[in-house]
């Protein structure tokens, strides 16, 4: 069997402290914001929801595949006060410029997010994001198994849709929030981690970051673990196992 590779991006999106932290003495407001009263959203939701945005767009560059080069892009940029994405530069190197301008071309076509505010004013707010290229090869030969591959040439779908859209739906008409949980006005977001086997079956789930509470994790679990099948991802018209992280936002409304 042909031995592919993996391409595993772990998306981590965090604010920084860059130049605009030196608010300095005076009362004059900084260029761009570190930290803000109210973060800028991506899609109604915080920055993690972004990160799957660049997972699910983001090409692995052929060259640099072929020669297996791997590294960690850390990408500065402002969300300006009209929720446009402006100014991306690398602030450090992955080592290769291909995995760089990759980085770059992705993040600079984002689509527009609500901007972070101060004082109740929209503001520039500057972010640091780091992608990381990581290349593995698909079959563990010592152990025999076949590890899932986390970018493909043909995505997964459900139901026909292939951008999470329809899973989204399907798992909010499946999700029962705890009761306790109600109760106690617990929210959280968990973020899982699953395969999605080359039969199309969902498989291996886990939870990758947790809301911080152990019954809306394990709800989280139970509704995605029963999921219907997929088609298949498929990498050179071959079905494969795929790694899918998805996101699960508990609000009492």
């Amino acid at each position: 069997m042909k031995n592919f590779a993996k391409m595993l991006m772990f998306v981590a999106v965090l604010l920084v402290c860059g130049t605009a932290c030196n608010r300095n003495q005076s009362n004059k407001a900084p260029e761009h914001y570190a930290t803000v009263e109210q973060k800028p959203m991506f899609n109604g939701e915080d920055a993690g929801k972004f990160g799957l945005w660049v997972f699910d767009n983001i090409k692995y560059p052929e060259e640099a595949y072929k020669i297996g080069a791997q590294g960690r892009v850390t990408l500065q940029f402002v969300i300006s006060r009209k929720g446009d994405i402006k100014d991306v530069k690398v602030v450090k190197s992955s080592g290769n410029e291909l995995l760089d301008n990759e980085s770059v071309r992705v993040v600079a076509m984002s689509p527009a997010w609500t901007p972070g505010k101060v004082a109740g004013k929209p503001v520039d707010v500057l972010f640091t994001f780091p992608v990381v290229f990581n290349l593995e090869g698909e079959t563990n030969e010592a152990a025999g198994e076949v590890v899932p591959f986390a970018v493909v040439e043909q995505k997964p779908a459900f139901k026909g849709n292939d951008s999470g859209a329809e899973f989204t739906k399907w798992v909010l008409g499946q999700i029962k929030y705890p009761e306790d949980a109600k109760e106690k006005q617990i929210q959280g977001r968990v973020t899982l981690q699953f395969t999605i086997a080359k039969d199309g079956n969902v498989k291996d789930v886990t939870v990758a970051r947790s809301s911080g509470s152990k019954i809306l994790d394990d709800e989280a679990v139970r509704v995605v673990s029963m999921s219907p099948q997929w088609e298949p991802g498929k990498q050179n018209g071959e079905p494969v196992n795929v790694k899918y992280t998805f996101p699960v936002v508990f609000q009492v409304r």
